[in-house]
């Protein structure tokens, strides 16, 4: 039978250095996650930005259609009493296809901003 035991002294700070490591390794972690914590707060805010000022478009978008039909409107009214010209008529209907078709891509975009909003906090997409 034996007893054997094993102390050691002196450790040239290897035990102290490590302890010190531990330490800053925990506070870069907690800074990594605060960081990371900051990134999402800013995504998220972003992609709400986003949304809104999509809705905005499309509330803006919504009023040129209805300020194009109205020109189409009267101008088809002219065109019929010979007050306007066919090139006034086509104009006009181009710029209510322009309208609409603005609207159509805002409508999109708006649907696109909720997407990412419902990613950017996390939510299923699918």
């Amino acid at each position: 039978m034996g007893l054997s035991l094993n102390w050691s002294l002196w450790d040239w700070g290897y035990t102290s250095s490590k302890s010190d490591q531990a330490r800053h390794d925990v506070i870069q972690m907690k800074e990594s996650l605060e960081l990371l914590k900051e990134q999402i707060e800013l995504e998220v805010f972003n992609s709400y930005l986003t949304l809104q000022s999509e809705l905005e478009k499309i509330e803006v978008s919504k009023l040129a259609v209805e300020a194009a039909e109205e020109n189409y409107r009267i101008t088809t009214q002219k065109y019929q009493y010979q007050l306007a010209t066919s090139n006034d008529l086509i104009d006009s209907e181009v710029e209510l296809f322009d309208a609409k078709t603005k609207l159509s891509f805002a409508q999109a975009d708006y649907q696109l901003a909720k997407v990412k909003l419902k990613l950017a906090i996390g939510r299923k997409i699918y």
